[in-house]
């Protein structure tokens, strides 16, 4: 039992950490309403270039380009074209 606590302690430590060391560099995928009732995937990319592009309906296809910065907490975003 000793043993478990302590681990659940550590745990509890280096969490938040973890969470603090995330990257903005990636893809994700979410669903977003599509206008008709409905749901329709879009991908979102950030690159580590500082551009990023929107795949709205997730078929390869960009639509929407351009370019992010992050300051602190606050990320702005200029759209190059879509």
């Amino acid at each position: 039992m000793k043993n478990f606590k302590n681990f659940f302690l550590l745990i509890l430590f280096i969490l938040p950490l973890s969470l603090m060391a995330q990257d903005h560099v990636g893809s994700w995928k979410i669903m977003v309403p599509d206008g008709q009732g409905g749901t329709m995937p879009m991908k979102v990319t950030m690159n580590a270039d500082n551009t990023y592009h929107v795949d709205a309906g997730a078929d390869g296809s960009v639509e929407i380009k351009g370019k992010y910065s992050i300051s602190g907490d606050k990320v702005t975003i200029d759209d190059d074209n879509g």
